[in-house]
């Protein structure tokens, strides 16, 4: 658990139908990353960094979402 969130809230957000994806070009040469906002099923919105590795999501890391990406995943959704 880092940033107080737990790996089960987090992957939780992939649930979410109107879950936000933004490729991540600034964290990795090696491997494409990405950046999911979403609401997990505690209906926290989260900000959830991951890669795919042979078909499955491998989780970096998750936060709680800043102000900046609450307004674009709110912003999306309407």
């Amino acid at each position: 658990m880092k940033h107080g969130i737990h790996f089960d809230e987090a992957k939780t957000i992939f649930n979410d139908a109107m879950s936000l994806t933004i490729v991540d070009n600034n964290h990795s040469q090696f491997e494409d990353r990405w950046l999911e906002l979403g609401l997990s099923n505690s209906g926290r919105l989260l900000s959830v960094w991951y890669t795919e590795r042979g078909g499955t999501i491998r989780i970096i890391g998750s936060r709680i979402a800043s102000r900046v990406e609450q307004k674009a995943y709110f912003d999306a959704k309407s």
